[in-house]
């Protein structure tokens, strides 16, 4: 007689429509896209290097105050940075997301891949 593996609490799926699995593919895609803009945007950014310095000063300090009638100086960059490491705390696998019943060196993946611990 086989017996189930007991399912703690915190191994529990989300309520909700981020515990759904088309939930947490859409905030996947979401982060995704998040990262990949700021990317892009960090690589044309620094392409401003070939064009001298004066033209990378003035990128750098468009930053600083770009949004100047709404935020003050430096306060989007912020917004900015709270934004990404939201996205890339969201998109990092904690052991609520791994497979309760699969151990942590099995095919299957077991809690974040190899490791036991997140």
């Amino acid at each position: 007689m086989t017996s189930q593996p007991s399912v703690a609490a915190s191994s529990r799926p989300r309520p909700g429509a981020l515990g759904s699995l088309v939930g947490q593919k859409a905030v996947m895609a979401v982060t995704g896209v998040i990262l990949l803009l700021f990317v892009v945007g960090h690589l044309l950014g620094n392409l401003k290097i070939f064009e001298g310095p004066a033209a990378f000063n003035a990128y750098a300090e468009g930053l600083r105050t770009v949004g100047a009638p709404f935020f003050g100086r430096g306060w989007l960059l912020w917004i900015v940075r709270v934004v990404l490491i939201v996205a890339v705390l969201r998109s990092t696998p904690t052991p609520r997301d791994c497979a309760p019943w699969a151990p942590p060196s099995s095919a299957a993946g077991g809690c974040c891949g190899s490791s036991a611990s997140c």
